[in-house]
């Protein structure tokens, strides 16, 4: 009887606290096989410019850490006090100056600098200062991380700094035998702050924040109040950015979250996801689906790399109002269902004004580089390292920037956000320029009929059949303006414009407009696929005098059209059947003379 206890309750647990035993010494033996990098002897001074990623290779302990154009950046949102080290073996005994310049991206401000780090592995046992925001202002706090990796505070600062500004900023420590102080941008800004610890590692950390770091610098202190510079170095890095390498000194790219992972986007309409290391809108249909970037950056350049999966319609906002809405914002993107690119600005209402348009290949499914070079009273545009325009006014004066879509689905591979205050590298002849106007410039195609161009466009064909000049332009929502003489054509005759034709030398799904009669009447209606034409209205017009010219206008938007004549609204909210096409003049019978082309894209 006492032998079965024995095995139903004394061995088992004997069996038991073995079996403990072996665990943890396995769990022993395993954890101290983990690589402990040793401290590299320093000889100073020790620079890193970030000009390769060996940095990486360091113990870092949190965030997701890269080097982006000679450029070292943190771009992980989530966590504090996320830190890489760099095991140098600073002694105890040495006085010594640490710098770096950082610059703000995205989160909230908490870029800094660990210093005196005891095991060049992590935060335990080391001290650190870095930015923070606090009531909407910036501050520099620091302190060390204790035995137990809990912070124990030893002061704060508060700086004349803007917590959203993303100019470069220069923090430092000068680090004595017992004491520190802190400067920024070579000013001393706290002093005589004891050390708890002596000699170590140095790195650097964020919280909450995505950072960019460059111009590392360690070197030995003569004990001065004033930290040496080292003359190449500079303070304020500046960038150069040109049309053949569309990037300069700051990145930022967060398209390698996955699954809903902590992100700064911010979509406000379409279904926005991260997907195989690009951020994907997935929703075809819809115009202007967009996601901004939920952090103030001014005026900056912006640039993305970007493939359409289905249709086309993809592009960039900026200087958006806020982060959740294009209203009062600029934009460049692919139109839909024509081979353009086009650009303008949203007001505060979302009316889309267009600032110019130009045709341009057709993007397919492989990936397109497009960039906004924003100086801040005029932005430039590129495509694949091609300048299409230059000089186009800033309007809208927001400070986020964001991504677009419409009518498609576009993977947008990666973002950069530039410095605004880097030089650009302009060719002094674009490839093309801005098109918001077609002013009888050769902007103009035949299609049917005897057209001649010029400062005044006239078509002399007899017959009595429509015939068309392509302006070569393709829109959404506009406003078109034409004066039209018909006092050298037949009793008969008449002229207008059409809109949204299929191609710029197909009148099919086009929709038409235009005088009848010798100008006594004005009808409308539409194109089938075809091309065969079918009436929808028209309206009688009494005592207009045509041994003048007179001016048709036509403001179309989405849904509907109104029709002016000499500036007075004739006819309003007439159906518009398409979503988008290309313009043109319509002429029937004789000689019909246009001039004073205007076109405003958006409405």
């Amino acid at each position: 009887m006492e032998h079965a206890t024995f095995r139903k309750t004394v061995l088992p647990s004997i069996i038991a606290v073995i079996m403990l035993v072996l665990f943890n010494a396995g769990l022993y033996f395993r954890l101290s096989a983990v690589e402990i990098v040793e401290p590299t002897d320093i000889s100073f001074p020790y620079t890193d410019t970030f000009e390769t990623d060996a940095i990486l290779s360091q113990p870092n302990f949190g965030g997701d850490w890269d080097i982006r154009d000679e450029t070292l950046v943190q771009i992980s949102t989530t966590g504090f006090d996320l830190g890489l080290i760099v095991p140098l073996g600073i002694a105890p005994e040495q006085a010594y100056q640490y710098s770096v310049d950082m610059r703000y991206i995205g989160g909230s401000m908490g870029g800094g600098m660990i210093f005196n780090s005891q095991n060049g592995r992590n935060r335990q046992q080391s001290h650190m200062a870095r930015f923070n925001v606090d009531a909407g202002e910036l501050w520099v706090i620091y302190g060390y991380f204790g035995d137990d990796s809990n912070f124990t505070g030893q002061g704060s600062t508060q700086v004349a700094i803007a917590p959203e500004s993303t100019e470069w900023q220069r923090l430092g420590v000068l680090v004595g035998a017992d004491t520190y102080a802190i400067t920024l941008n070579d000013a001393v800004i706290a002093e005589n702050i004891p050390l708890e610890y002596q000699g170590g590692a140095i790195g650097l950390n964020t919280s909450s924040s995505q950072v960019a770091f460059d111009n590392l610098v360690v070197q030995a202190w003569d004990g001065s109040d004033t930290p040496t510079v080292v003359s190449d170095i500079p303070a304020e890095p500046v960038g150069t950015v040109t049309t053949d390498d569309l990037s300069d000194a700051l990145v930022f790219d967060s398209f390698d979250i996955s699954g809903d992972g902590a992100s700064l986007w911010l979509p406000f309409s379409g279904a926005w996801e991260f997907r195989d290391g690009a951020f994907v809108q997935s929703q075809e249909e819809g115009f202007d689906l967009g996601a901004g970037y939920n952090a103030p950056v001014g005026d900056v350049n912006v640039t993305t790399t970007l493939r359409h999966l289905e249709g086309q319609g993809g592009g960039v906002l900026f200087n958006m109002a806020t982060a959740d809405s294009q209203f009062d914002a600029h934009m460049v993107r692919y139109v839909h269902d024509a081979d353009f690119l086009f650009w303008g600005y949203f007001d505060v209402d979302g009316t889309f004004t267009g600032q110019g348009s130009i045709e341009v290949p057709s993007p397919a499914d492989t990936a397109h580089t497009l960039q906004v070079i924003n100086n801040g009273a005029t932005y430039a545009i590129a495509l694949d390292s091609e300048l299409l325009a230059v000089d186009i006014p800033v309007v809208a004066r927001g400070d986020y920037v964001g991504l677009v879509t419409a009518q498609s689905e576009v993977a947008f591979d990666d973002f950069t956000i530039s410095d605004a205050r880097a030089t650009i590298a302009i060719p002094t002849t674009p490839i093309a320029e801005e098109t918001p106007e077609a002013d009888n410039d050769g902007q103009f195609n035949t299609v049917t009929g005897d057209w001649e161009f010029g400062e005044t466009i006239f078509q002399r064909s007899d017959e009595a059949v429509d015939y068309v000049a392509g302006t070569g332009i393709a829109a959404e929502t506009f406003t078109v303006s034409v004066m039209i003489d018909l006092s050298e054509a037949p009793e008969d005759a008449g002229a207008g414009l059409i809109f949204h034709m299929s191609e710029r030398e197909n009148i099919a799904n086009g929709q038409m407009i235009r005088f009848g009669n010798g100008g006594t009447e004005i009808f409308w209606g539409t194109y089938d696929a075809n091309g065969v034409f079918e009436g929808a209205g028209g309206i009688p017009l009494n005592g207009i005098d045509w041994t003048e010219p007179h001016e048709l206008t036509l403001n179309v938007g989405t849904d509907t059209y109104d029709v002016l004549i000499d500036g007075a609204v004739m006819v309003s909210d007439l159906p518009v059947e398409g979503t988008f096409g290309y313009l043109g003049l319509l002429s029937y019978r004789g000689t019909v003379a246009f001039s004073d082309f205007e076109l405003s894209i958006g409405r």
